[in-house]
């Protein structure tokens, strides 16, 4: 019972995080939103880029195993370098549900002084 109400405080705190950072918000930021956002930004990239060093790690056991064809394996490599890219770009861009992450980018970054 506890499980459930936890997950959506969870998912209204990330709801509200992104409302409160967005760069579509007409007034400047101030100290507290501009530390949300570095914040926010900082635990994004942190999860990202443990997700792509884990997927490259993970390959590691794919050629290790024995239970797999060459072909197999290289297949399975593939799928996790793209995965390990594509964790790259949302930890480094994010994600933006309408239109270009990478106008987003630009938008936050200028909105809040992102050097990268």
């Amino acid at each position: 019972m506890l499980f459930p109400i936890l997950f959506i405080i969870f998912i209204a705190v990330i709801w509200f995080l992104g409302w409160y950072i967005s760069p579509d918000r007409a007034s400047q930021p101030r100290k507290l939103r501009r530390f949300v956002a570095m914040s926010w930004i900082l635990f994004r990239r942190m999860i990202a880029f443990t997700g792509a060093l884990l997927s490259l790690i993970f390959i590691y056991f794919v050629w290790i195993s024995t239970g797999n064809t060459i072909i197999d394996k290289i297949l399975i490599s593939l799928a996790l370098i793209a995965m390990s890219a594509f964790f790259i770009f949302v930890g480094i861009v994010g994600l933006e549900k309408h239109g270009s992450s990478l106008e987003l980018y630009r938008r936050i970054k200028k909105k809040y002084k992102i050097r990268w």
